[in-house]
């Protein structure tokens, strides 16, 4: 992946990624998928600030096989993006720990067979760096590991 914000950390972690998808869609009725099955469907996405670069790395526009994946609509809140999966409008990739904080009835987590974990680490951008953001990034690399804030030098008087 590109990187367009200049300023980072990998302290974090990884996650498993899992399709959400409602409970009378096909994914729901098989113990696993495949990123390839994902184009035979409408993948959904939240709206936003969200780079298109980002976007396109968390929900590729092809399968590893080259196949086309079709972009859904896109939801402008997260209760919006699960009221449109519940709802049979397209599936949506998701970290594994939101099967625990987004649990619905009306919606199914099903694992993928064949996709690389998601890597979780602090981002922001390098205009908007402060001493303060840099203090914060450096206190998570010594919490949770990884390593050192990278990036330009903060300008004097942030």
């Amino acid at each position: 992946m590109t990187r367009k914000w200049s300023s980072e950390t990998d302290a974090g972690g990884s996650d498993l990624r899992y399709p959400r998808a409602g409970r009378r869609h096909p994914f729901a009725k098989r113990p696993s998928v495949r990123v390839d099955d994902l184009a035979g469907d409408k993948v959904l996405s939240l709206s936003g600030l969200v780079p298109d670069y980002w976007l396109d790395h968390l929900l590729p526009r092809t399968t590893p096989a080259g196949r086309p994946i079709e972009r859904g609509e896109r939801a402008a809140t997260r209760q919006e993006l699960l009221a449109l999966v519940g709802a049979g409008r397209g599936v949506h990739p998701a970290a594994a720990h939101e099967v625990r904080y987004y649990a619905r009835p009306n919606i199914a987590y099903v694992p993928f067979d064949d996709a690389p974990p998601l890597e979780y680490g602090l981002v922001w951008q390098a205009a908007a760096d402060t001493y303060r953001i840099r203090a914060f990034a450096e206190a998570a690399v010594e919490a949770y590991g990884g390593t050192a804030v990278r990036g330009p030098s903060v300008p004097e008087g942030r």
